[in-house]
């Protein structure tokens, strides 16, 4: 199918003396473009995700109570949300949380249930930040149990639908 296409619009292409990159004037956006129509095919289950960057946070909260949490950055699928923890101290719970833009406009905890910073390494945090309407999407932590916690590691809004990373730990 995607042959048909694009040998088509190839085509197009010389028949107007033009090459597919002169067309649209960059071999990048030639690119972006290929890779957006690709991914909402029929053929394949997996959702591909667009904003599965990953992205430092440190969390250090020196007191019972504290909190802290990373900028909004736009969510663009339903899929979890990807954490990867390199250092936790402390067990404080994780919360994924939903605005309509990157500022945190009429934000809302959109955690799907409880979660606890407890281990280390990949896992993937449930939630509704799309299913609630919702554009954009932090991590949060909350300092519940200890006088100090401590989580560091990579986050991203998007991830892989069929991605083989276990759930963060709950209670």
């Amino acid at each position: 199918m995607y042959r048909g296409i694009f040998g088509g619009f190839a085509a197009l292409c010389l028949a107007a003396s033009l090459s597919p990159v002169t067309a649209f004037g960059s071999e990048a956006y030639l690119a972006e473009s290929v890779q957006r129509v690709l991914p909402s095919s029929s053929l394949s289950n997996e959702v591909v995700p667009f904003n599965n960057t990953d992205k430092y946070f440190e969390f250090n909260m020196t007191y019972h109570n504290a909190t802290s949490a990373t900028g909004y950055r736009l969510k663009e699928d339903d899929t979890s949300l990807y954490i990867d923890i390199d250092v936790c101290r402390g067990r404080p719970q994780m919360f994924v949380d939903g605005a309509v833009n990157d500022a945190g406009s009429k934000k809302r905890d959109c955690t799907a249930t409880r979660y606890r910073a407890s281990v280390t390494g990949p896992h993937r945090m449930r939630n509704n930040v799309n299913e609630w309407g919702f554009s954009h999407a932090r991590l949060t932590s909350w300092n519940d149990i200890s006088d100090q916690a401590y989580v560091e590691g990579y986050w991203s809004p998007d991830s892989y639908r069929y991605a083989n990373y276990l759930e963060l730990p709950g209670y």
